[in-house]
């Protein structure tokens, strides 16, 4: 999103992650002044939400060239090319340094909570090309303010709007009320209190995608720890050679190597796969919940549930301004003109 006319405003990168930093990077390689608005506390806060978790591709894939140039004069140095960080290794290796280097160009704390054309709201087509973008914010410390961009990057990401349970992309009904039992996020089996959450439960995971696969590895070692531990692994599909990823084929081994550590526990007994199953509604049986599928099926009960069926954007701060984004992914249809 840019109004080309404006050169002497900033660019606004909304979202301190690796997207939104790795862009501001850019920005200043081409002598553009960049300001990433950080709605946490700290830059890279959505990826120290999960820190336990490894990813499957290496430092040498994760680090932005733009990112390391910049880096480079401080003295920082890159870790082992081919060792596989945590996300708690990413943001503290080199999301929090790269935001260090960027200085004042990085504001936590900071919300956005709309964006529009100066003077034109949605309606409103006279001159709309030509006027830069007026972008709300929400500090801290509950202060509002107005500030005025020549260009919009969102790099917000997807991680605060994980899809819901529903096999129709809605909530399924008692979604909301079961919330307790409910987690849309990946457990960190190291930590005592969520590891005893999931000790000795039956506990579905729902998704089929790398997340799906880490959750039900973490859950089958528990199991092999600790007698009593079961997973049930909730599939919307039917189970297909695809179903496990590329295992030993796929192109990032790592992600392969949790596809197969997917497989091990359903073929080790410590999972049960149910597969062809859309959960419409999830009513509550004493202190445990059953799912209830569109076509009637009931699942035994189950102590937690874990979802991992996505992520989807949140599109609610961008209300006024025009987008085209395609209808299925809700991403943009086609590269922004250059700035």
């Amino acid at each position: 999103m840019n109004a080309p006319a404006n050169i002497e405003l900033p660019v606004v990168v909304i979202g301190a992650g690796p997207i939104g930093l790795a862009a501001a990077a850019h920005l200043v390689d081409q002598g553009i002044e960049p300001l990433v608005l950080e709605a946490g506390p700290v830059a890279g806060s959505a990826v120290r939400d999960w820190s336990h978790v490894r990813l499957f591709s290496t430092w040498g894939e994760v680090v932005d060239p733009a990112a390391e140039k910049l880096l480079a004069p401080t003295g920082w140095v890159k870790p082992e090319e081919a060792t596989y960080p945590t996300g708690g290794d990413w943001a503290e290796q080199y999301l929090q340094p790269l935001a260090a280097v960027l200085g004042e160009r990085v504001r936590v704390g900071a919300r956005v909570t709309g964006v529009s054309r100066a003077g034109r709201d949605r309606i409103v087509d006279a001159d709309r090309e030509q006027q830069p973008f007026t972008i709300n914010i929400l500090n801290a410390d509950a202060t509002e303010e107005r500030i005025t961009a020549r260009a919009i990057i969102d790099a917000s990401g997807t991680w605060s709007t994980p899809s819901p349970i529903g096999g129709d992309g809605l909530p399924a009904l008692g979604e909301k009320v079961a919330v307790d039992r409910i987690s849309y996020r990946i457990p960190d089996l190291k930590d005592p209190v969520v590891r005893a959450r999931y000790t000795g439960k039956r506990t579905a995971v729902i998704g089929s995608g790398a997340s799906a696969f880490t959750a039900l590895a973490y859950l089958a070692e528990l199991a092999r720890e600790t007698p009593g531990t079961r997973a049930v692994w909730i599939l919307r599909r039917g189970i297909s050679g695809s179903t496990f990823g590329g295992g030993t084929a796929d192109q990032l081994p790592a992600r392969g190597a949790l596809g197969l550590a997917a497989k091990a526990a359903i073929d080790n007994g410590h999972a049960d796969a149910v597969t062809g199953f859309r959960t419409s509604s999830v009513e509550k049986s004493g202190d445990q919940l059953v799912l209830v599928a569109e076509d009637g099926r009931r699942l035994d009960p189950v102590d937690e549930v874990i979802v991992l069926t996505g992520l989807r954007p949140d599109l609610s701060f961008l209300n006024e301004l025009r987008l085209g984004l395609d209808e299925r992914l809700q991403a943009p249809a086609e590269l922004a003109p250059l700035i």
